[in-house]
């Protein structure tokens, strides 16, 4: 190394080739660390089907936000998502789809008709540029955002994994939020299980006091598939 700065074309990075290593089981943090940090190069593309729950109720209180005129319940839906990259993916939820091939973002609606979209909040649209479901396939930034508690190994999908126990770790930021995989829903507490081979998370678990607030499970997992078009 020279000592001098190298302008790196950040797109390249998701050009490397997967590694495909299995690690020997230790269990600490350090290797929990490591595959969550080196997830993203561990595979070219991926196809994961998700199943997400939320206490639409919970999360108004841990909010501190006043409820409607009535108890909302528990949400439930099924997410089909393929990814090659942050900047190309395709997402379905029940009622439209979204995608993204480099600049150009979409979204198509029950009836195949289909727009442009600037932004997106909620489940399925994180802030900012934060990817659908970037929390599950390219966990590292979450390193930055959990106090993190390795608890022991698991299996998941038939597939082994390790659980982690985290509790949240705020940074403010200019734009004035505290994080940016995990400033929706929130929560005091979470659970993942990170899978040994990929480093993805197999599920994430939010809690507010002792209550499950969200859980995005993965239930099928399919490594390198061909992406749909649009």
């Amino acid at each position: 190394h020279n000592g001098q700065w190298q302008d790196v074309n950040r797109p390249a990075r998701w050009n490397v080739l997967p590694l495909r290593v299995t690690m020997p089981f230790m269990g600490g943090l350090g290797q929990v660390i490591e595959l969550m940090h080196s997830a993203r190069e561990r595979y070219s593309a991926l196809e994961l089907a998700i199943h997400v729950r939320v206490d639409d109720d919970l999360l108004i209180s841990s909010r501190g936000e006043r409820p409607g005129s009535g108890p909302l319940g528990v949400r439930e839906q099924d997410v089909h998502l393929w990814v090659a990259s942050p900047w190309r993916w395709r997402v379905r939820f029940p009622d439209d789809g979204q995608g993204r091939d480099g600049d150009r973002w979409w979204t198509t609606d029950r009836n195949g008709f289909t727009t442009g979209i600037a932004g997106r909040t909620g489940v399925e649209a994180p802030l900012g540029e934060v990817q659908p479901f970037e929390e599950l396939w390219d966990p590292a930034l979450l390193i930055a955002e959990l106090w993190l508690e390795s608890a022991g190994e698991t299996y998941a999908l038939g597939r082994r994994g390790l659980v982690v126990r985290a509790a949240p770790r705020p940074t403010p930021r200019p734009n004035g939020l505290d994080f940016i995989l995990l400033e929706w829903p929130g929560g005091d507490q979470h659970e993942l299980v990170v899978d040994l081979e990929l480093g993805i998370v197999l599920r994430l678990r939010s809690f507010w006091h002792g209550q499950e607030l969200l859980r995005e499970q993965v239930d099928e997992v399919n490594v390198d598939p061909v992406l749909p078009d649009g």
